[in-house]
């Protein structure tokens, strides 16, 4: 009866279940995306509890005996600086066999200066190169044009050389 007056009942509503549709999986993931970031927090609420728990305990044995192996430093830095005990030590050990066995990501072990140093000059160094052009080939390093590839690498080994000093030496 309305085919001729330009009204496409169908297609409206086809466009009406599409955006329920549209609303019911956003509701959906919103959903979803509350509950993993309630998650998240309070898995870092935890995480922070049990620094605290470790740095009391490790506080507590300092009181008791200064010149403990566990309260002593190993000589290994984590990536921010903070100095490895023993007792963070043991924490990481246990800590990375839980997350072997529960097949979730180990915690951060600490490293010596030299193999942060060698850690950031293998990041730099495993960075290809780009190469452009399309009758003549450029190569370009951070984007920094070189006219040869053996240019581009050098530039590469020289700034890889650059952050190992400035590791090596923080």
């Amino acid at each position: 009866m309305f085919e001729g007056r330009g009204m496409d009942f169908e297609g409206m509503g086809v466009a009406a279940g599409y955006a329920h549709d549209v609303r019911m999986l956003q509701a959906q993931a919103t959903g979803t995306i509350n509950a993993a970031n309630r998650e998240i927090c309070i898995g870092n609420a935890a995480l922070v509890g049990r620094i605290a728990m470790v740095e009391a305990l490790t506080a507590a044995l300092r009181e008791a005996s200064p010149g403990h192996p566990l309260i002593s430093p190993t000589g290994r830095y984590y990536r921010k600086g903070g100095a490895e005990t023993g007792i963070w030590r043991i924490y990481d050990d246990a800590q990375s066999a839980r997350a072997r066995r529960d097949g979730v990501p180990q915690t951060e072990l600490a490293l010596t200066r030299e193999e942060h140093a060698a850690r950031a000059e293998a990041a730099v160094l495993a960075t290809p190169l780009d190469e452009r052009g399309w009758f003549s080939s450029r190569w370009y390093w951070r984007g920094v044009q070189h006219r040869t590839r053996a240019g581009a690498e050098r530039a590469r080994a020289a700034e890889a050389a650059a952050l190992r000093a400035e590791v090596l030496a923080s």
